[in-house]
């Protein structure tokens, strides 16, 4: 009887690693496609604005340097958003830009209404941030792998305890014979 459940448990047990081998598969397929798809987006430069100036459809068509402080000379660390976000902004997607690609597969729209020393100032700003970017795509795949590897570790633990209760609940087998005489006195 003991032998038909420990046979049982262990086609369970390929079953599992069968299972857990294709849960791994398939969480890297989805990892593969988010780090592909999802982390290279596009960013464009969050603009510091003059003070008092409020920008409505009608200003955005004034110059661009009326409305912004430069950004070489904004006194503060740049800042980028990912293009599509909702936001108060500069009317950007109908300006004329130039994609700049980062190493770390992001890109850059830059405006080429900036001089030549705010768009070098802004790339490079760009290219200096890449690690805060990677940082965070670092964090949200840490708790990716966490669901990645806990449930076929959670599978193989109750597998293990499922052996060691079938193990303690066998049939004792009957004790042995002695096989020498009790010493006499």
């Amino acid at each position: 009887m003991a032998d038909e459940k420990e046979q049982q448990i262990s086609w369970l047990t390929v079953v599992a690693a069968m299972l857990s081998g294709l849960w791994v598969l398939f969480a890297v397929g989805i990892g593969a496609y988010v780090v592909e798809v999802v982390v290279p987006q596009t960013y464009e430069y969050a603009y510091v604005m003059r003070d008092g100036v409020q920008v409505t459809h009608g200003e955005a068509a004034r110059p661009l340097y009326d409305l912004i402080v430069p950004p070489a000379q904004s006194g503060r660390a740049a800042e980028f958003v990912r293009v599509g976000r909702f936001r108060p902004y500069i009317a950007t997607h109908e300006q004329p830009r130039v994609e700049h690609r980062s190493p770390d597969g992001t890109s850059l729209m830059v405006s080429q209404q900036l001089t030549a020393p705010d768009q070098a100032f802004v790339k490079d700003a760009f290219d200096g941030q890449r690690w805060a970017r990677r940082w965070f795509w670092l964090q949200v795949m840490a708790g990716y792998l966490a669901v990645v590897v806990l449930p076929p570790l959670f599978l193989f633990g109750a597998i293990r305890l499922g052996r060691r209760f079938i193990a303690e609940t066998a049939e004792a087998p009957p004790p042995s014979p002695p096989t020498s005489a009790p010493p006499s006195a």
